[in-house]
């Protein structure tokens, strides 16, 4: 049986690539091993490295007035790290009102406005994301009168 010099040696190739693949580290890593000194914190490479936010939400009225159909929800959240909120007013799958922005280590006052609801309860929903783009969730129920 005669073996073609071309397939050896791709066989050959492909044999020492598959073995070496795992010892192959991202440099980035081998750089923080070895000196110490680089840290990588892209949220592409830390993902689900962090864990989710934690925030809180205070000063959430049970009811809320309602005129002519809109309605201004305030409210405050408070956290002791960086991050992006979302916040909005929902009953079933309809958003009636949303705000977002975001929060560096303190509290912020939060004015929510609606358009076009009637009265009736709602659900106040706030999602905050940190950088690795883990979330975090609350809900609250609220009465739009």
């Amino acid at each position: 049986m005669k073996i073609i010099p071309t397939t050896f040696t791709s066989a050959m190739g492909f044999i020492i690539i598959c073995l070496n693949a795992n010892a192959i580290k991202p440099p980035l890593e081998v750089m923080n091993v070895t000196t110490k000194l680089i840290k990588p914190a892209s949220s592409f490479m830390m993902a689900g490295y962090m864990s989710p936010p934690t925030f809180e939400v205070n000063n959430i009225k049970d009811s809320y007035a309602l005129l002519e159909g809109k309605a201004k929800v305030k409210f405050n959240i408070s956290t002791n790290e960086y991050i992006n909120y979302s916040a909005h007013i929902r009953k079933g799958n309809i958003l009636y009102g949303e705000t977002s922005g975001y929060i560096n280590h303190s509290s912020e006052n939060i004015t929510l406005l609606t358009d076009e609801v009637n009265s009736g309860y709602y659900e106040l929903v706030v999602e905050a994301y940190n950088n690795a783009q883990d979330s975090s969730q609350q809900i609250f129920n609220i009465r739009l009168e």
